[in-house]
């Protein structure tokens, strides 16, 4: 359980980094949101071929998974999609922490399929969550359009946990850490599908474009892979109980290192004392486990 709560933590981290990342990148090569996601995915499908033609993964590929890592690309990129519209609508420090709202949909989906069960008092905590979630939501005043694109980014995310569980499962390796690399592998290979768009299109990234968003698919690619880790690990509510520590993150990096970015400083205090509630929460949570 240990390693699968650090595995999380560090995927909280880095995946609170690359919503931080996602404006800058925006900035300095002056992208749209389908386009910086087109040139990181793209970077992120080339990473992966190493990996998956060194470690054969394709004597791995049954129908099954491909099938499922399918569905885990096209959930996992309409929410990024989403969540993306609104980090460059708000800032990260806004948007990010509204994703603790995906929190009851994946605890009542992982219950349904994957039979984990939650004690009285983790539920409490989670609710205690959700209502923080609230509070942070009167603090910043989110503008309706973007907090219906988070709510709409939550949604595809718990979908997209679900379809990972069923990739990694499908997936015949003994090794949990392993079984999640191959998961991320056979998942981002598949992004390479999409090069041939590049040449039917007028104005194609040109490499300062990619380069730019170089930091962003380092950052996102390692987040997702540790966040798997934890999944097959701690479980899937466990992890997304850890990962509303993002909500912390985003608020201390987005201070520390994009501080252009923010919106509303005046509310910095109230924002960090939400966020700091939700990891309380966490902490909560896992004297309960």
């Amino acid at each position: 359980m240990l390693t699968g709560i650090i595995a999380i933590s560090l995927g909280t981290i880095l995946q609170a980094l690359t919503y931080c990342l996602v404006k800058e990148s925006g900035r300095s090569g002056q992208m749209s949101t389908l386009r910086i996601l087109m040139c990181a995915h793209l970077i992120m499908g080339i990473t992966s071929s190493i990996p998956f033609i060194y470690f054969k993964v394709w004597n791995l590929l049954t129908v099954e998974v491909v099938l499922y890592a399918a569905a885990v690309n096209i959930t996992y990129l309409l929410a990024q999609f989403f969540m993306f519209s609104a980090i460059t609508r708000s800032d990260p420090s806004i948007s990010s922490p509204y994703l603790i709202l995906k929190l009851p949909l994946v605890a009542l989906l992982s219950i349904i399929i994957f039979g984990e069960h939650l004690t009285l008092i983790q539920a409490f905590a989670l609710f205690g969550i959700v209502i923080l979630s609230l509070i942070y939501s009167k603090a910043v005043k989110i503008n309706f359009g973007v907090l219906l694109l988070v709510l709409s980014s939550a949604l595809c995310f718990a979908l997209c946990d679900v379809f990972v569980m069923y990739t990694a499962r499908a997936l015949d390796v003994t090794s949990a850490v392993w079984r999640s690399v191959f998961t991320v592998v056979s998942c981002d290979v598949q992004y390479l599908l999409f090069a041939p768009v590049l040449l039917f299109m007028r104005d194609r990234p040109h490499l300062k474009q990619f380069a730019s968003v170089l930091p962003l698919s380092i950052s996102w690619q390692s987040g997702v892979t540790f966040t798997i880790i934890g999944f097959n690990i701690a479980g899937v509510i466990s992890s997304n109980i850890v990962l509303s520590m993002r909500a912390l993150v985003a608020v201390a990096l987005t201070a520390m290192f994009f501080r252009w970015q923010l919106s509303g400083e005046g509310r910095f205090k109230t924002k960090s004392a939400a966020a700091l509630g939700m990891c309380a929460c966490v902490a909560f949570y896992y004297n309960f486990a």
